[in-house]
């Protein structure tokens, strides 16, 4: 491994397997951030090509040898990067095999010996032996790439007539370690999560899929979280919170659960529509309140803050509803959490604006105006095409525009009395504002809960966006 020279300044990032596929793409993009990357590969050759073929472009990168399932590998590289960086921020366990397998009464105990030995062993040796290295991090990551063979729910459901019993069983086990280390470390500043690449077009797959570009974007937003982003996808928090209301609210105690969900995965929204499909039918009410916003002095470039808050604030809320949509019962009432920094007047490009409240406008034409404000914005050209200068606004423009396009459909398609609007919940004290704003909790759900409880048949507010209880001119 070449000598560090930037010990200080840059982000410190390894990636096992990280010489082809989703790994070598997840480096390509966590360098293009400035994040100094470790790719890990017990073939020394095909690494430092791998790296070489990178750093080719001045993109800091390095090979670093390390075998997953060779103890010693793992205890030089670990000595390796301690000596050279002095800590480690993000560790990305990628390494995995996929063996065709038999039938599981066909299935030997060497087989799932294989699997165990690099997809659960192998993760579990790098994580234990790299934690000293992320204690020292001041925000560290941890990311472990699993698989939707790994849910339960997914092979109670599937027609897939396929066996991987040793595979999913090994990925079921990368998910527990994933949520128990996550709860072991939820006092400390590393943040650790599981995400599946959802079957990219690579070998692992036999070349079948969606592009490894999208795939490694997960990933990538998973490695670069927030200090105050999730871990386990707040497994943790959620089951704290639900605790909290069911001991301050004795009518809470039955009717208040918990239920995982990461918006910005179709698996983990699937996952919530079937339980919600299996044990209630229906749904009365959705809040969609999920969000996410950079801080004024995040130093992430503006073009990956465009794409990472675009990914939470509109793309995983749509997928939101059009899983969950079909589930609306009469008399449904769902609620987009906006903002008021998402007000249509910050769009200066008369076209744009044009297009967003057309009454031909879809679902489609707001995520394609959104998807080129993310191009412009990595141009560093969005505020000369129009586009307002914030990541966070431009999501929420978005948002708004598709509330008005949702209530259109409903009123055309349906007879149902389904009601959508967006809010602004006003500056509130919470984390999103740095506990900086002015209004309380309780004020910011006031709106939020009003439009959730129209009356049936209610004529207004409808396909609105309202804040403390009023309805607001978005449109200009």
């Amino acid at each position: 491994m070449a000598t560090n020279t930037n010990k200080n300044n840059s982000r410190i990032a390894l990636i096992t397997s990280g010489i082809k596929g989703i790994g070598f793409e997840v480096a390509h993009q966590l360098a293009n951030k400035g994040i100094e990357v470790l790719i890990g590969s017990r073939d020394e050759i095909k690494g430092e090509l791998a790296a070489q073929k990178l750093a080719s472009e001045n993109l800091p990168v390095t090979y670093i040898q390390i075998d997953v399932t060779n103890q010693a590998t793992i205890d030089l590289a670990v000595t390796e990067v301690a000596n050279a960086y002095g800590r480690l921020d993000i560790l990305i366990n990628n390494s995995g095999i996929y063996l065709n397998e038999p039938r599981p009464n066909e299935l030997s105990l060497d087989m799932i010996r294989q699997n165990f030995e690099v997809n659960f062993f192998g993760a579990f040796a790098i994580t234990n032996a790299f934690l000293p290295l992320l204690r020292q991090s001041s925000s560290a990551c941890i990311v472990n790439i699993s698989s939707s063979l790994g849910s339960f729910q997914f092979h109670e459901k599937s027609k897939d007539h396929h066996f991987h019993c040793a595979y999913s069983a090994s990925k079921a086990s990368l998910n527990m370690l994933t949520l128990q280390l996550a709860r072991d470390l939820h006092e400390t500043k590393i943040k650790v999560n599981a995400c599946t690449s959802d079957l990219p077009t690579m070998t692992l797959s036999n070349n079948h899929g969606h592009s490894i570009e999208n795939a490694a974007k997960s990933i990538v937003f998973l490695a670069t979280l927030s200090d105050d982003g999730p871990t386990a996808r707040s497994e943790e928090l959620g089951l704290k919170a639900v605790q909290q209301l069911q001991e301050t609210n004795k009518d809470a105690r039955d009717k208040v659960h918990f239920h995982q969900l990461d918006i910005t995965n179709v698996e983990s929204i699937r996952r919530l529509a079937d339980h919600i499909k299996k044990n209630h039918g229906g749904l009365d009410i959705l809040i969609n309140n999920a969000g996410m916003a950079f801080k004024v002095n995040d130093i992430t470039p503006f073009g990956d803050q465009a794409e990472i808050t675009a990914q939470t604030n509109f793309f995983g809320t749509i997928n939101v509803c059009n899983a969950l949509f079909p589930l609306l019962r009469d008399h449904a009432r769902v609620v987009n959490v906006s903002s008021r920094a998402g007000m249509l007047e910050s769009v200066k490009n008369n076209e744009i604006r044009h297009n967003l409240i057309s009454p031909n406008a879809t679902i489609e034409t707001v995520s394609d105006i959104l998807s080129d404000f993310i191009k412009n914005a990595k141009q560093n050209s969005h505020q000369d095409n129009g586009y307002p200068n914030s990541a966070y606004g431009m999501s929420k423009v978005a948002l708004t525009a598709a509330t008005l396009i949702q209530q259109r459909f409903f009123d055309e398609k349906s007879t149902k009395d389904i009601i959508v609007n967006a809010c602004c919940p006003g500056y509130i004290n919470t984390d999103m504002t740095a506990n900086k704003g002015p209004g309380t909790v309780e004020q910011g759900a006031d709106t939020p809960v009003y439009l959730a409880t129209l009356e049936p048949n209610a004529k207004s507010p409808r396909g609105e966006f309202v804040a403390e209880r009023k309805i607001l001119k978005w449109k200009c």
